[in-house]
């Protein structure tokens, strides 16, 4: 039965072979390298962390301080490049506000040519014929008017029955907006619808014209029409005017 020594020689000749391999390498490399000047002072940092007390499995016990890692220092002291380039943060920029886009002007509406107007021919005004007949005017009173335009004609008598040998006053004037005009007037006496005596004719002086006379016996008891015809300002008016003379009574006895 073997010792058990002869299960452990495997092994102890590896310890061997390593521990000849490691002599052999230290002769051909010679003594080791002086250290930086700034090893003292990590190997003084590194024995200052060994000594503070940090609690069991934190990262101070197990991880030494890297000078190419972030928070670590370099030789002068100062802040690594990682630390120093997520130290100050640039701050975000600012967004550009949105322009606003500018409103489409609305087109003008174009105006609608107007429809050219047909002139209108231009009314001639037709002459009135000088001395233009009217309707004749019937007078039941002794006084009448008409109106005929601008024309103003305008007639009176004494009464509708004169006594023979009594005085009878026709009267007829004429005016346009209130002045006189001048004129003709022709007066004649109407039986039973024919002119049977010619009374009188004459011009209108400063706008009127103004008759006088006696009825004589041979015209008592007879009915006659006076007509008179009117002529001013373009115009003719006629009127008719009714009338019977009666007798002149008879004298009283003494």
């Amino acid at each position: 039965m073997r010792g058990p020594w002869l299960r452990d020689l495997p092994l102890l000749l590896g310890i061997a072979v390593s521990a000849g391999i490691i002599a052999s390498s230290m002769l051909v490399s010679g003594p080791p390298p002086p250290l930086p000047e700034a090893a003292p002072a990590l190997a003084q940092n590194a024995t200052l962390r060994g000594n503070m007390a940090t609690p069991e499995g934190s990262a101070a016990d197990s991880e030494p301080i890297d000078a190419a890692k972030p928070g670590g220092r370099d030789a002068a002291g100062k802040p690594s490049h990682r630390e120093r380039s997520v130290a100050a943060p640039k701050p975000a920029a600012t967004p550009k506000a949105t322009r606003t886009p500018r409103a489409t002007a609305t087109p003008r509406a174009t105006a609608t040519p107007k429809p050219s107007a047909t002139p209108e021919p231009t009314a001639t005004a037709t002459p009135t014929p000088p001395l233009a007949p009217r309707g004749p005017l019937h007078v039941k009173g002794t006084r009448a008017q008409v109106l005929a335009g601008s024309v103003t004609f305008t007639m009176s008598a004494t009464s509708h029955a004169p006594r023979v040998g009594d005085g009878w006053t026709i009267e007829v004037n004429a005016t346009r907006n209130g002045s006189p005009l001048a004129g003709r007037v022709r007066a004649d006496a109407i039986f039973q619808g024919k002119p049977v005596y010619d009374i009188d004719s004459g011009p209108l002086k400063a706008g009127r014209y103004r008759y006088h006379d006696i009825w004589p016996q041979r015209a008592a008891g007879v009915p006659l029409t006076i007509r008179l015809r009117v002529d001013a300002g373009g115009r003719r008016q006629v009127f008719l005017f009714d009338l019977q003379v009666a007798n002149k009574p008879a004298p009283s006895a003494p």
